[in-house]
């Protein structure tokens, strides 16, 4: 749909997004393809998406919770993701973000929250680590952390750089961009009270980071 069915295309995405929360339907959409260019998956096709500007956070927020599901457990659908261009194009979102001062609305909190998921599902596989380091996606992590205090938001960014940590080549690359730094935060904002759903906290994360750098 064109942007100006922004109200249309939200639905849509959330939508999709809950569809393929399932992992057997996340299987079969990764196979899909297009049925007007067969040669075309709906994975490519949702990447332009990600180029448009202005985005709304509210759409990037379903894009980005749709590749997040996607990449639930799923080297195909990672490797997808990744040979489409998706993430370069979110990282470089990100960036231009940054250069125009940055956004702290609800929105922008939420969506923050769909892209730390994205992050940590395509970390959990190895081999396509040191390319979101390469495409700066560390710097996207360390800012969400680093953006103040909450919780929800964190949770992802932590995991997706718990991840990045367990990988021993990208280990200093990791240290040189300030994930100890990332972790000290973490370390100051959070105490025992802020805790996930499964009942660990932040500080645990951050240590488990730590741990990670020091343990290979």
């Amino acid at each position: 749909l064109p942007p100006n069915e922004a109200v249309t295309r939200y639905c849509a995405g959330g939508a999709v997004m809950n569809m393929v929360a399932s992992e057997a339907n996340s299987l079969k959409f990764g196979k899909a393809v297009m049925v007007s260019d067969p040669s075309k998956s709906l994975i490519a096709a949702l990447a332009p998406v990600l180029n448009e500007r202005p985005i709304l956070d509210s759409l990037l927020m379903n894009v980005s919770g749709m590749l997040a599901n996607l990449s639930y457990k799923n080297d195909n659908n990672r490797s997808k993701v990744m040979q489409v261009g998706a993430i370069q194009s979110l990282i470089a979102y990100i960036a231009e973000e940054d250069s125009s001062g940055g956004s702290q609305s609800d929105g922008s909190l939420r969506r923050n929250i769909m892209i730390g998921a994205l992050l940590q599902n395509l970390t959990a596989g190895a081999a396509f680590r040191a390319k979101i380091v390469g495409f700066g996606g560390v710097k996207v992590l360390m800012r969400i952390v680093t953006s103040g205090k909450n919780k929800d938001m964190v949770r992802y960014a932590l995991g997706a750089l718990r991840n990045l940590a367990n990988d021993t080549p990208i280990q200093r690359q990791l240290v040189d961009e300030g994930l100890l730094d990332a972790c000290m935060y973490i370390s100051t904002h959070y105490g025992e009270g802020d805790l996930f759903d499964d009942s660990s906290t932040p500080v645990e994360h951050a240590a488990s980071i730590i741990r990670n750098l020091c343990g290979n």
